[in-house]
């Protein structure tokens, strides 16, 4: 069950909120679409770096390959729970392995390049690790902290490390900021997309409860006329009067159940034997426009 902004939010449909769900789905399979994307784009560029001299440059290979492993437990994780049951735990560990990951794998790259996102490829990788905290937190207040906690891990681990190689400074705060940047961001859409869901929810709730005091109001209005007694107690006018109301609240209510109309096909359930009150009713002679379907109007109260 989902939480709307005032609380859960319960749908029409077996007391579970079915967009809510469908709505966590979609966004748990856009962060794997991210991650995965974000992967091979890290396996590309380290690919063309080391490839030609694998020997010497197998860290990046290596640091990429911890990170895989550590991923494919967050996708499923993700898969099989949706995002905002994550354990805050999992996603500190993902950002976490990352960025290291991202530290160790850079000293294999000359100085000059090692806050280059493509020089070892996992910049973009660990990046995504932000997209996850802003997806996966219900608040804004702990999506801030959380990457802001990676941005800091990312210039002590990756940034300072590289300046004395006369790297700019302005690019390692830039790339920090993209930690909280992808949060914030990520953090805004899942929000919006979860409100949506929740506002259909609440929505497909409302119509159900209208249609079934609708159906309650239809039938309280026409019990009143399928009393036995009402053509014992009639008598002369009065009796074609309660016939003629028999009548309209018998179409009326068999347009409410099956959507059939005066003048559409008969009902195909076989006659069942005895007398009923709408016995009465079928041998009365219709006019051709005679008896139409009220719709809005209540059933005429018998008079008799």
């Amino acid at each position: 069950m989902g939480e709307g902004p005032t609380g859960p939010v319960t749908g029409a449909v077996g007391g579970t909120a079915a967009s809510r769900v469908q709505a966590e789905r979609i966004l748990s399979l856009g962060f794997v679409v991210i991650r995965s994307v974000s992967l091979v784009q890290a396996f590309l560029a380290i690919a063309f770096r080391a490839l030609p001299a694998i020997g010497e440059h197998w860290l990046p290979f290596a640091c990429l390959s911890v990170f895989l492993l550590e991923s494919t437990v967050v996708i499923v994780t993700v898969l099989h729970r949706n995002l905002t049951a994550l354990p805050p735990a999992l996603i500190l560990l993902d950002g976490t392995v990352g960025i290291v990951s991202l530290a160790v794998a850079v000293t294999s790259a000359p100085g000059t390049e090692r806050l280059t996102p493509w020089s070892v490829g996992l910049h973009m990788a660990a990046v995504s690790a932000g997209a996850l905290v802003g997806l996966a937190r219900r608040s804004l207040g702990s999506t801030l902290l959380l990457s802001s906690v990676f941005a800091t891990l990312y210039l002590v681990a990756v940034a300072v490390p590289a300046w004395p190689h006369q790297v700019s400074v302005a690019a390692a705060i830039s790339n920090s900021l993209m930690y909280p940047g992808f949060a914030v961001s990520s953090a805004v859409f899942g929000r919006l997309v979860r409100d949506l869901a929740d506002e259909a929810d609440r929505s497909i709730a409302r119509i159900a409860a209208l249609e079934r005091e609708h159906g309650r109001e239809t039938v309280r209005e026409v019990l009143p006329l399928l009393s036995p007694e009402i053509l014992t107690d009639a008598e002369g006018p009065a009796r074609s009067r309660v016939v003629d109301q028999l009548r309209t609240a018998y179409h009326r209510m068999r347009f409410f159940v099956d959507g059939v109309s005066p003048r559409g096909p008969q009902p195909t359930s076989p006659t069942r034997s005895g007398r009923e009150p709408f016995d009465a009713v079928e041998t009365v002679a219709v006019a051709p426009g005679a008896c139409p379907v009220p719709t809005t109007d209540p059933i005429p109260r018998i008079t008799p």
